[in-house]
């Protein structure tokens, strides 16, 4: 560092080598400063212990015209019309709970 003060404390023009030298230290540590925050980075892995979200319930053909069918465990609710079979995801966007409800 006692260089760098040099450079910068001389009243002159800085030279090309100087220029060269200081630009030379700065991407040093600007690439050491991402090379530790890299290796920080690698303590906290990218993985999730969490269930897969795709399942298999069963066939259509078991679900009666008109009903409603929850799993709890998967937090999905399978309803079925005449005019076909809707999955329903019970999961909250906005913090990732289970929304209760009321029936009316």
């Amino acid at each position: 560092m006692i260089g760098a003060r040099r450079i910068l404390d001389d009243s002159r023009e800085i030279s090309r080598r100087s220029l060269l030298t200081l630009l030379g230290w700065g991407a040093f540590v600007v690439a050491s400063f991402a090379a530790l925050l890299e290796s920080v980075r690698l303590i906290f892995p990218n993985a999730t212990y969490e269930q897969p979200s795709a399942f298999k319930a069963s066939a259509p053909a078991d679900f009666p015209v008109g009903s409603t069918t929850v799993f709890i465990d998967k937090r999905v609710v399978i309803n079925r019309d005449p005019d076909g079979v809707y999955a329903f995801n019970l999961i909250c966007t906005h913090l990732g709970c289970t929304p209760r409800s009321f029936p009316t």
